[in-house]
């Protein structure tokens, strides 16, 4: 994705330096950015019964952020940076808020203590852990259930 992000300004250039339209370089980056989504799904689908539609992948990824960044290459610097700003922030709090699942369950584990409780637990041993944050000033906080270990993935690590 970083390279992406190198190379468009010089794709912007030769475009320009060809004599092409701003409406007709939109039009590119679009098909593009389609081209790349379908490629994507269809690389995941490869081998199942239906089409597979997931976005974690990286060239649907690139094909949903293409437009975004071709958009945002015409604007202002300043623009860019509160941009390039704006979306660490959302990164981040989606890491906060939406904890990992436990890989070693096909279900999802993560759980919500109560205010005021505790977590407790040693990965040495195979039992749960939980990463404790301050949800606020008064102390209070909220665990996260992380990654068990159980003694067959130990072995097997």
């Amino acid at each position: 994705m970083f390279m992406v992000g190198v190379a468009m300004p010089y794709s912007l250039a030769s475009r320009q330096a060809k004599g092409q339209s701003f409406p007709k370089m939109l039009l590119h980056a679009l098909w593009r950015s389609l081209v790349l989504i379908w490629l994507g799904i269809f690389l995941r689908s490869v081998g199942r019964q239906q089409p597979y539609f997931t976005f974690e992948d990286v060239l649907t990824q690139i094909g949903l952020g293409y437009t975004c960044l071709f958009l945002l290459a015409w604007t202002k610097p300043r623009a860019q940076i509160i941009a390039a700003f704006g979306i660490l922030v959302l990164y981040w709090l989606a890491f906060a808020f939406y904890p990992a699942r436990d890989r070693s369950s096909p279900i999802r584990t993560s759980a919500c203590l109560p205010i005021g409780r505790t977590c407790k637990g040693s990965p040495r041993t195979g039992t749960k852990t939980a990463i404790s944050r301050p949800r606020s000033t008064n102390g209070s906080s909220i665990c996260f259930r992380g990654p068990s270990r159980s003694s067959s993935m130990a072995a097997a690590i």
